[in-house]
């Protein structure tokens, strides 16, 4: 090889900022010796998520390549030069707008997630994620995002965000910010963007690392003149106690006659002592705003709480500062949402201090609902020592949840202790609640004994979810059971069975069980199911396009929006009809069978 191509060669490499790891995810890129040029050579992307190496010099999925250029594939090198001293070679651009850290553990999905979807449609579907409490939709929306895989083909448009943006968006929408934070702090080449330097200091307020977010404002407040940086400056300011400093802050703020934040302004003075008295409303809570909440060490008031994002309430759940009592309604929110894990609520019950008179009455105060009486209901349930007091504790720790329409949440508290209970006679009252629980928490096989167990009990209800979390590897069909269930009912409960009932024909048909007509004939007159809108119908037509024809990443995208209503599960069966079927459709029969459990308990079935 000639000089000319060897530094051409080190100069393209260069612009790339190539890191020497990412060599290793796909065949190597190199100059061929001439004469004969060398064989096509491809960039693999799908290296791991959050590290530094694989991510490249491409974050934030911005195209560079020539028009027409396949994005992701094989790329032919250049022909020879007539002088066979001189030789250069063409490298595939990289995109890795879907590099990703999952591992098959992880159960990450496959390197084809995205394809035969082209790029705009993922771009246009993404931001329609939102925050839920279901837990299957939680963690298809989690692996979608975070697995690697091969970016869908075409390019971001000239105007508006990329699709790594979009995508790094979404995983903070859903609270997930250590994974978030590790792309950020991960690219070589970061864009010199306010909005993207902004949430680089969000970020670490979010992950509660003040001293980090600190150290970035310094850093960046001399590029961007304004009151954002300028307040953050003063946060931090009272932040380490430097109460001269933060109080010329905000004098100065005045003088410049920026409009007042009364908020700001009282938690900063609160923060440095020079005010007292509780922030009794914060509409608009901010990573920055929480962190002074913490250490002016007020409580997070009531309208913040129901305003805050997954990331925000996990900043506040999990912030040392704040005595575990005054965390405990944000981390059961957050945990619910998906972005506190089920151990780190049960280290935050584990640091609360209870009464001997409150142990006691443990089991008498479910009637009072709140954080605090569901915190000891649970340490009832841990601190039993004898199987049937633990079994009756932790059946009232399930009747609250179920009451308050969480029992999944409840379930996933309860299981470790369910699992080392032994299913035995004397515990045939508790095995219905156990098995459902067991069910909802994803824990099939040890749920099969307490199934068994209470099936006198249990009635047509615990088969039918027992049928729908096992198919014909768990109880036999039993056609008598669903014509019991499909009954109509009389009285006030009639509309109320008749939907369950509705529920479970449409769940278990899902999954191609043999329905006979005449337990259809009963429910043919039903009404529908009032207040729950249809998806917009192009979505519910892509979804069944999309399984059909095996996009994988496309179908689990848009059944995220199809299977919710709001914040939670969507209660009416037609569209979780089509969620699981389309999940089913794309070989996702685990995760459409656990969709199908957490609908029928949410029915009450």
């Amino acid at each position: 090889m000639g000089r000319k191509g060897l530094f051409l060669g080190l100069a393209l490499a260069a612009a790339l900022a190539i890191p020497p790891a990412l060599a290793q995810v796909g065949p190597p890129v190199r100059l061929g010796p001439p004469p004969a040029p060398p064989p096509p050579q491809t960039i693999q992307p799908g290296g791991s998520f959050g590290t530094p190496a694989p991510l490249g010099a491409n974050p934030l999925g911005r195209d560079t390549s020539p028009p027409n250029m396949p994005v992701g594939g094989s790329l032919p090198t250049t022909p020879p030069s007539k002088n066979d001293d001189i030789r250069s070679d063409t490298l595939a651009p990289l995109d890795d707008s879907w590099a990703g850290s999952l591992s098959t553990a992880d159960r990450a999905l496959p390197a084809t997630l995205w394809e035969g979807t082209p790029r705009p449609l993922v771009a246009a579907a993404l931001p329609l994620l939102s925050p839920n409490t279901s837990p299957t939709l939680q963690d298809l929306a989690a692996r979608l995002l975070l697995s690697g895989a091969e970016s869908p083909a075409g390019r971001d448009p000239e105007a508006g965000p990329r699709l790594a943006t979009l995508r790094l968006q979404r995983l903070l929408a859903l609270g997930h910010v250590a994974q978030a934070t590790a792309i950020v702090e991960a690219m070589p080449n970061p864009p010199e963007d306010e909005d993207f330097d902004r949430m680089r200091v969000e970020l670490r307020f979010l992950a509660n690392d003040v001293e980090g977010g600190c150290q970035q404002t310094g850093e960046l407040i001399g590029r961007y003149p304004g009151p954002w940086w300028d307040r953050a400056q003063i946060a931090c300011q009272a932040l380490h106690k430097d109460t001269d400093k933060a109080q010329l802050g905000l004098s100065l703020l005045r003088e410049k006659k920026v409009p007042r934040d009364l908020v700001f302004d009282a938690l900063v003075e609160a923060t440095i002592g020079a005010r007292s008295g509780k922030l009794e409303k914060l509409p608009e809570p901010t990573p920055i705003l929480l962190s002074l909440l913490a250490a002016a060490k007020q409580p997070l008031p009531a309208d913040a709480l129901a305003a805050a994002s997954p990331a925000l309430l996990r900043e506040w759940a999990t912030n040392p500062a704040v005595p575990a009592g005054d965390r405990l309604a944000a981390g059961e929110r957050a945990a619910a949402l998906g972005s506190l894990t089920v151990d780190e609520l049960r280290e935050i019950y584990d640091r609360l201090d209870f009464k001997p008179e409150e142990r006691a009455a443990a089991l008498s105060q479910t009637e009072q609902a709140g954080p605090r009486a569901r915190a000891l209901l649970y340490e009832a349930a841990r601190t039993q020592t004898v199987a049937p007091a633990q079994a009756e504790a932790l059946k009232a720790l399930l009747a609250e949840g179920r009451k308050r329409n969480d029992f999944l949440m409840a379930a996933r508290l309860a299981a470790p202790m369910i699992q080392a209970l032994q299913p035995t006679n004397d515990l045939s009252w508790f095995a219905p609640d156990a098995a459902r629980a067991l069910y909802a928490a994803g824990k099939i096989a040890e749920a099969r004994a307490w199934t068994r167990l209470g099936e006198a009990e249990g009635g047509a209800s615990l088969w039918i979810v027992s049928r729908l979390a096992q198919g014909q590897n768990g109880t036999v069909w039993q056609a008598g059971l669903l014509r019991e269930a499909a009954q109509p009912a009389q009285g006030m409960e009639a509309t109320v069975q008749l939907r369950r009932a509705q529920m479970a024909l449409t769940l278990l048909s899902a999954f191609d069980e043999p329905i006979e007509p005449e337990t259809i004939a009963p429910l043919l007159a039903a009404p529908p199911t009032p207040g729950s809108p249809l998806p917009n119908a192009v979505v519910w037509l892509d979804q069944g396009q999309a399984a059909g024809k095996k996009r994988l990443g496309e179908t689990v995208l848009l059944t995220l929006v199809i299977a919710r209503t709001g914040d939670r599960l969507t209660p009416d069966a037609i569209p979780l009809l089509r969620a699981i079927s389309g999940l089913r459709a794309a070989g996702l029969e685990i995760e459409a069978r656990a969709l199908a459990v957490e609908a029928a308990i949410a029915a009450g079935i």
